[in-house]
């Protein structure tokens, strides 16, 4: 009698142990399809956000050629043409204000127009890293700030790419223990029946359904992971949408208010030159317009130094466009809008 007690106990415990074995397969079938949904929620928004930055990056090559070109060429012919209006002996008696600002920072100009110098010729030598693309780009971005920020997604981002994926969670499916043979030796000893077997199979029914609760709360852990970082690329897409705006904006006013330099410079420079050869101003209509170009050029240079001088972002985690750059961009614009010979 006790045999067949047994054996139906054992049967009754084969019985509740394949049960709980079937209970585990739906839950890790669960949480294979929570993680894989997850996942693909993911590596698209990653794609929408590699997208965008692949969208900005040739405009931020652009806007730093554009920089480059001011600092080696503009900039560098006009600290000369303020070195020379401090060396020589043709003193103004009312000097524009500007002027002695410009005086005081001149020291620092040049350093910085030296150092965009040795860059750029660092980057078409291919000493710096990524070579000219990577070089226009990054000043682009930074500006000439000596304090930058990078863009960047973030660790706690990037983390989320396929670390989680590639844990425990991943190790039931698809070649792991129970797919290779966790199922198989549980069925093989339910089909052979016996007093062994049915304990054996209960027990081995009770743990992998403990398994499959630890993978599926485990997805469910990486899908709140991943809803975070979808939410945080979400703001840094937007911002990146932003940031490239307004560099188009700065595209759009940049040449004009270049040009507008440029033209006040060179004024600027004939009437100098015209006085050097004299020795002084010939009559009072040639001093006044070279007060009046000299004004106009150091008040555009500064505008456009002010712009140069900001970097582009404050944030790298999320990307935000500096507020500061926005104001310099929006006096570009006035400029821009009031200028007239």
């Amino acid at each position: 009698m006790l045999p067949f007690i047994l054996l139906g106990a054992s049967i009754l415990a084969g019985a509740a142990g394949v049960g709980a074995a079937a209970d585990a397969v739906d839950k890790f079938k669960e949480a294979k399809r929570i993680a894989e949904r997850a996942k693909s929620r993911l590596e698209r928004k990653q794609k929408e956000v590699q997208k965008r930055l692949k969208s900005l990056e040739p405009k931020l090559n652009q806007l730093g050629r554009l920089y480059t070109e001011i600092y080696t060429k503009d900039f560098k012919r006009f600290a000369q043409l303020l070195r020379s209006i401090s060396n020589t002996e043709l003193v103004l008696k009312s000097q524009p204000k500007e002027l002695k600002v410009w005086m005081e920072e001149l020291p620092r100009l040049e350093t910085n127009i030296d150092f965009v110098e040795k860059a750029l010729e660092g980057a078409l030598k291919g000493t710096f890293k990524g070579g000219m693309n990577a070089f226009f780009t990054y000043i682009g971005v930074t500006g000439f700030a000596i304090k930058i920020g990078t863009a960047s997604t973030g660790t706690a981002l990037s983390a989320l790419s396929g670390a989680a994926l590639e844990n425990a969670l991943l190790a039931w499916f698809g070649g792991g223990s129970l797919a290779a043979g966790g199922l198989g030796v549980a069925g093989g000893a339910f089909v052979l029946g016996g007093i062994v077997a049915g304990p054996a199979i209960c027990i081995f029914g009770f743990t992998l359904n403990k398994q499959a609760e630890k993978a599926l709360t485990e997805a469910k852990e990486y899908e709140k992971e991943v809803q975070k970082a979808i939410a945080q690329m979400t703001v840094f897409e937007k911002n990146l949408q932003i940031v490239e705006q307004k560099v188009e904006e700065e595209l759009q006013v940049l040449p004009r208010l270049r040009g507008y330099f440029l033209r006040e410079m060179e004024l600027t420079e004939e009437y100098f030159n015209r006085a050097k050869a004299t020795f002084s101003f010939s009559f009072k209509g040639d001093k006044e317009k070279f007060s009046k170009h000299l004004q106009r050029a150091l008040s555009l240079g500064k505008t456009l130094k002010e712009i140069i001088s900001q970097p582009l972002i404050t944030d790298r985690e999320k990307f935000l466009y500096n507020t500061l750059r926005g104001k310099a961009l929006e006096n570009a614009k006035r400029a821009v809008r009031n200028y007239s010979l």
